[in-house]
C-alpha cells in the first residue's frame, strides 16, 4: 500500500492540532516547567520511570545513551521511541517529545549496532567536498527519523585551534571559521532535509580550551572582539538557519568573571542580542563538572541557566570525576530540579515572561520537528541501506590522508622509536644476519639483502631503500654499490667482516638516514590500504578505511601503524595465519573500533588480542609463548597516555 504525502501530513497536523494552538494558554505551571527539561532514563523500553517523568512531572524531551537505553538495534530503538511518545500523547496536553541524542558521526556516535557508522567532521572536511556533509548528514538524519528520533545533538562547530584540546580534535571540521562555516552549513541543511533538528555546539566556542569541561571549568582569556574574530563566526553564520544552539561550560572572565558561559547573561546577549538568535537554547549538560564547579548546587544552576536565557536544561548523563564519579541524576533529582524551578517561579525569581518565552521557543520547534510519523516498515528501506554504507565509504576513501607528507621532527621521532624496538638502540643490530636465513638484515627496519643468486620467500627490500636514500639526498658510503647483489656470500663471511670499515661506514649511513628510512617504510603503508581492502565487504572496507585515516593524522597513530607493518606485516597472505587466524596489520584494524575516542590505543589492545591469539593458535611445537612478553612489550610503546604529541 502507497502512502502519499497528504496522509503523512494530516497525521501530522491533527497530531500537532491537538495541542499547538493553545498550549501555553492551557499549560499548568507544573507542564511549562517540565517542557523546559531535557532527561535520560534506564531503560530499553518505555517503562515506569520513563512513564513518571512524562506524566508526573510532564518531561518535555528525551536523551538515549547506549548506557541507559542499550540502543542495541534499530528496531529497539524505535519501539522505545514509540513507546515514550505514546506516553507523552496519554498526557492532559497530548505534546509529543523532543527525543535527542548525540550522533555525530565518528567518535561520538551513539548509534552503531545496526546503524551505518559515518566517519566524524574532521574526515568530512579532508575530503575536500562539502557536498558530502550534506549527503551525510541527511543519510543519518533518516536513519535517525526512521527509528522516532527528532533532534541530533549536531553538529559540532567548535573551531579546533588549539592542538592540546582534550575533547573537541577531530570532532570539529577544521581549524579556520571559513572550514567550520562552509561544512557546518552543509551538514546543518542535510539534518533538516531529514526533518531532524539540529543543535549546533558548543556556543561561545569550546576550541581553544586545553580542559575537559566534563572534568573541571575551562578558562578562555579572550575579549568579545577576540571571540568575534573566530570563535562566534560559524554561530552568527549558522544562527539563521539553526533549530537550537547548546552551550558549553567554559568562563570568559574578560566577559564575565564570574559566571561560565551557560550561567551568564552577558555571554547569552551575545548571542540574543548581538548576533540576534532567537531560537531555542540548550544548556550542554548540567551534572559536568565544569558546571557544578561555578555552582552552588544543581537545583541553583538549572535556575540561574534559564535566567541567562537558556531554554531547555539538560540534566542527562553522569558525572565523570571525583567522589561524584559515575553519579547520574534520578528520577528524584529530576523532581527536586522540577520543584526548585517552580519555587523560583513563585517567588518571582524567574519571571513568568521568562519562563512563557522559554517554553514558547520549545513549542514552535516541536511544531516543526516533534511529531512521529516512522513507521516499523520504512526501518529497512532506511537504516543501513547499500547506499548509506557506500556513501560512508566514499567519505572514509577521500580522507585518507598524505602520509608521507610528515614532518621531520615526526620522522626522525618515528626512525628512533623503530630504531629501539628491531634494534634496543643498539649501533651494531644496524647490520645483522639472523641464524637460520640466508640474507642481511640491515637498517632500522631489518630490510632484507639477498647475496648474489640468493633468492627466498621474503621480499627483498634493501636494494629498494637504498634507491630511494639516494633519491632523497643520502649519500650512501662509495663501496656500496645499488645495482649489485649483497656483497657477503653467507652469513659466516657477513660476520667476518662485521667490523670492517665497510661495514662500519654502512653502519654510520644507517643510522644517520633512520628518518628517511621511517620515511620508505611509511610508503609502504601508503601503499597498503588498498591490499588490506580486497575482498571485503562494504562495511568492513568502511571500518579499515576509517580506522586507518584516523590512526595515520596522529603522529603516534602513524608510529604504531608504521611500526607494526614493518613488525607482523600486512596480513593478506594465506600463508601467514595459524588455523584460518591472520596476526598481520589488516586484523588489528579490523579488531579496532572506528568510533572509539583515543583509536591509538584501541589499536594497541586490538594489537595484543591478535598476538595473544597468535600464540594460542600456533602448533607447539614452535614455541611462540616465549615470544609473546617482547611482543606485548613492543605494543607498549604505541599508547599515547603521557605523550606529549608532536605535529604531523
Amino acid at each position: 500500500m502507497k502512502i502519499h504525502l497528504r496522509h503523512i501530513l494530516s497525521a501530522t497536523f491533527t497530531l500537532l492540532h491537538l495541542w499547538q494552538p493553545h498550549a501555553i494558554a492551557e499549560m499548568t505551571l507544573e507542564d511549562k516547567v517540565g517542557q523546559l527539561l531535557m532527561v535520560h532514563f534506564h531503560g530499553e523500553e518505555a517503562n515506569a520511570e520513563a512513564k513518571a517523568l512524562i506524566q508526573d512531572l510532564g518531561i518535555g524531551s528525551i536523551i538515549y545513551y547506549n548506557w541507559s537505553n542499550g540502543l542495541t538495534s534499530p528496531i529497539q530503538v524505535y519501539k522505545l521511541s514509540q513507546g515514550l511518545q505514546r506516553l507523552a500523547k496519554e498526557t492532559p496536553n497530548h505534546i509529543p517529545l523532543l527525543i535527542a541524542i548525540d550522533q555525530e558521526g565518528g567518535v561520538v556516535s551513539r548509534l552503531t549496532q545496526g546503524f551505518t557508522i559515518f566517519p566524524g567532521n574532521k574526515a568530512l572536511a579532508m575530503t575536500n567536498t562539502p557536498d558530502l556533509a550534506e549527503k551525510c548528514a541527511f543519510a543519518m538524519g533518516q536513519e535517525l527519523k526512521a527509528v522516532g528520533i527528532n533532534l541530533n545533538l549536531a553538529p559540532v562547530v567548535d573551531i579546533n585551534n588549539n592542538p592540546k584540546n582534550p575533547i573537541i580534535g577531530a570532532r570539529s571540521f577544521g581549524e579556520t571559521p571559513e572550514v567550520v562555516c562552509l561544512y557546518s552549513s552543509k551538514a546543518v541543511k542535510g539534518f533538516q532535509r531529514a526533518n531532524i533538528a539540529t543543535s549546533i555546539k558548543h556556543f561561545p566556542g569550546h576550541g581553544d580550551v586545553e580542559t575537559d569541561s566534563h572534568q573541571d571549568l575551562p578558562i578562555i582569556n579572550k575579549t568579545k572582539k577576540d571571540l568575534a574574530k573566530v570563535e562566534l563566526v560559524p554561530f552568527t553564520f549558522l544562527a539563521p538557519q539553526a533549530d537550537t544552539i547548546m552551550t558549553a561550560h567554559i568562563l570568559l572572565p574578560l566577559i564575565d568573571p564570574k559566571n561560565c558561559a551557560t550561567l551568564s547573561p552577558a555571554i547569552m546577549n551575545i548571542l540574543r542580542k548581538d548576533i540576534g538568535y532567537n531560537g531555542v537554547v540548550i544548556t550542554d549538560s548540567l551534572v559536568m563538572e565544569g558546571i557544578l564547579k561555578n555552582s552552588s548546587s544543581l537545583e541553583e544552576a538549572a535556575i540561574r541557566a534559564l535566567n541567562a536565557g537558556c531554554d531547555i536544561l539538560m540534566l542527562g548523563g553522569k558525572c565523570l570525576i571525583g567522589t561524584s564519579k559515575g553519579y547520574e541524576i534520578e528520577f528524584k533529582d529530576v523532581k527536586r530540579v522540577h520543584q526548585a524551578l517552580i519555587d523560583a517561579i513563585k517567588t518571582g525569581r524567574i519571571s513568568q515572561q521568562r519562563l512563557d518565552q522559554a517554553v514558547q521557543r520549545i513549542m514552535d520547534l516541536k511544531a516543526r520537528y516533534a511529531s512521529n510519523t516512522s513507521e516499523e516498515k520504512n526501518i529497512k528501506a532506511l537504516v543501513k541501506t547499500q547506499e548509506h554504507q557506500l556513501l560512508a565509504y566514499q567519505i572514509a576513501e577521500k580522507a585518507t590522508p598524505n602520509i608521507l607528507n610528515i614532518s621531520p621532527s615526526v620522522a626522525e621521532e618515528i626512525g628512533n622509536r623503530i630504531w629501539k624496538n628491531e634494534c634496543g638502540e643498539k649501533f651494531e643490530c644496524l647490520t645483522s644476519w639472523n641464524q637460520g636465513e640466508d640474507f642481511a638484515s640491515l637498517g632500522i627496519g631489518h630490510f632484507i639483502w639477498y647475496p648474489t643468486k640468493q633468492s627466498g620467500p621474503f621480499q627483498e627490500t634493501f636494494p629498494e631503500l637504498l634507491v630511494f636514500l639516494k633519491k632523497e639526498g643520502a649519500t650512501p658510503p662509495s663501496w656500496l654499490n645499488i645495482n649489485e647483489p649483497c656483497p657477503w656470500k653467507s652469513r659466516e663471511v657477513f660476520y667476518q667482516q662485521l667490523k670492517s670499515p665497510e661495514m662500519v661506514s654502512l653502519r654510520q649511513f644507517l643510522f644517520d638516514s633512520k628518518n628517511l628510512q621511517a620515511v620508505f617504510i611509511a610508503k609502504k603503508i601508503d601503499k597498503a590500504l588498498p591490499q588490506m581492502l580486497e575482498g571485503l565487504s562494504i562495511e568492513d572496507k568502511t571500518k579499515i578505511t576509517t580506522v586507518f585515516n584516523r590512526m595515520a593524522s596522529d603522529s603516534r597513530g602513524l608510529y604504531a601503524l608504521i611500526d607494526y607493518l614493518n613488525f607482523k606485516g600486512l596480513g593478506v597472505s594465506s600463508k601467514e595465519t595459524y588455523q584460518g587466524q591472520g596476526w598481520g596489520l589488516k586484523q588489528v584494524l579490523l579488531k579496532t573500533s572506528p568510533t572509539t575516542k583515543n583509536v591509538v590505543n584501541e589499536f594497541a589492545e586490538a594489537a595484543k588480542a591478535i598476538l595473544t591469539q597468535r600464540v594460542k593458535n600456533s602448533p607447539p611445537e614452535r614455541n611462540e609463548e616465549r615470544w609473546l612478553k617482547g611482543w606485548l612489550n613492543r605494543i607498549n610503546t604505541y599508547y599515547t597516555e603521557n605523550h606529549s604529541r608532536f605535529s604531523v
